[in-house]
């Protein structure tokens, strides 16, 4: 398949199926977002479907390597009122200045990405003093426990399937070393979804 044909494709899925797979987060998203003020960068951000938690009246500019989700990204910001620019390109090179933004958002997305390590950096740069990167992630089992083992064998098949999605990926541990002086977070299991059940949600201040 294409790359261009790819890329239409999961665009496409991506916005005919986000308000199903929005409902298991719905809540958890609702507490995370809906106070965010001033400036946003959500990297990612796919067809929009966080838009929906922002109040109206903050600026929001939408990072995704997928041309072809500005579309459907278009269409669900005219549902309200968010003031958006897209930008085509990738958490590892965020073209924005030093100290823009007051905030930056990852959901399900820091899984995928090419250098989790150089994505966390560029999310630290863009961000003013102060300012939040606010996660909602899942994440690598426990060592040691048999979910982890299953993680760890399927992970080539799976990433190869599921677009570059990563299960056995630390991101926790690689936030913390990116140097943010505070970490909050909370680690929990969903009820469905044996393979991805481990999350992790919260912020890191710069």
């Amino acid at each position: 398949m294409s790359t261009k044909l790819h890329n239409l494709l999961f665009a496409y899925t991506m916005n005919k199926f986000s308000d199903n797979m929005e409902k298991t987060f719905y809540d958890r998203k609702k507490k995370l977002l809906s106070n965010v003020k001033g400036k946003v960068v959500e990297i990612g951000i796919g067809t929009g479907a966080n838009l929906k938690y922002y109040d109206e009246k903050i600026e929001v500019t939408c990072i995704d390597p997928n041309p072809y989700m500005q579309k459907y990204l278009n269409k669900n910001s005219k549902k309200g009122n968010w003031k958006i620019k897209f930008i085509k390109g990738s958490s590892e090179n965020i073209e924005l200045p030093n100290n823009y933004t007051d905030y930056v958002v990852s959901t399900h997305v820091l899984c995928s990405v090419n250098d989790l390590e150089k994505s966390l950096l560029e999310i630290k740069r863009v961000l003013k003093k102060n300012g939040k990167f606010i996660f909602l992630e899942h994440v690598c089992a426990n060592t040691g426990t048999k979910l982890k083992k299953v993680q760890d064998l399927i992970n080539p098949p799976w990433k190869y399937i599921a677009l570059g999605c990563n299960l056995n990926r630390d991101i926790l541990s690689t936030i913390r070393k990116t140097g943010f002086k505070k970490l909050v977070f909370e680690k929990y299991n969903l009820d469905k979804g044996s393979l991805v059940k481990p999350h992790i949600q919260g912020y890191a201040i710069k």
